[in-house]
């Protein structure tokens, strides 16, 4: 068994009777591979064109509470010119959390009117974290969308929270 999976193990026998931690798991921890979502390959996302300041991305839409539940868990990857585009159906104070999901990402919150309001870094939970103690990401007003992109997006391409920029589909 190697390091990793020391430590994986480790931390299941600290977590107490909770947590089942087989042997399967921990060498599938120690390889860096994660067990296949098999909702995540049932699940379909619709892909639309968003123009939000000069940039251009192809976003999944993420519409449906099963969509907005799996949302980017499981991936491994994404480019600068792609993202989630989740869609409520009235503007609420928005939660979002990392469970699953494997690569940093930052949200953007915006109003019913398209309007950015909020842009808020995301880190990716520790391995074995229990759900109620994952950090919470939340909007400080009501948002009516909010858009997923790899971490720093916004900042990189100096697009700033309260500063009028709304988005576009296409």
């Amino acid at each position: 068994m190697g390091h990793k999976s020391l430590i994986a193990v480790s931390l299941a026998l600290t977590l107490g009777s909770d947590c089942f931690f087989s042997q399967a798991v921990a060498q599938q921890f120690e390889s860096g591979n994660t067990p296949p979502e098999t909702a995540r390959n049932r699940v379909k996302f619709p892909k639309k064109k968003l123009l939000i300041g000069a940039q251009r991305l192809t976003v999944e839409i993420a519409e449906t509470a099963m969509q907005q539940r799996i949302g980017l868990m499981h991936r491994k990857r994404l480019s600068d010119k792609e993202g989630m585009l989740f869609v409520y159906s009235k503007p609420a104070r928005l939660s979002f959390w990392m469970k699953s999901t494997l690569i940093p990402l930052s949200v953007g919150f915006f109003n019913k009117d398209r309007e950015l309001i909020e842009i808020v870094d995301m880190e990716v939970d520790p391995i074995l974290i229990r759900d109620k103690k994952r950090p919470r990401y939340r909007s400080k007003g009501n948002a009516k969308y909010a858009l997923e992109v790899p971490k720093g997006w916004f900042q990189k391409y100096k697009i700033r929270a309260d500063s009028g920029i709304t988005f576009e589909l296409k």
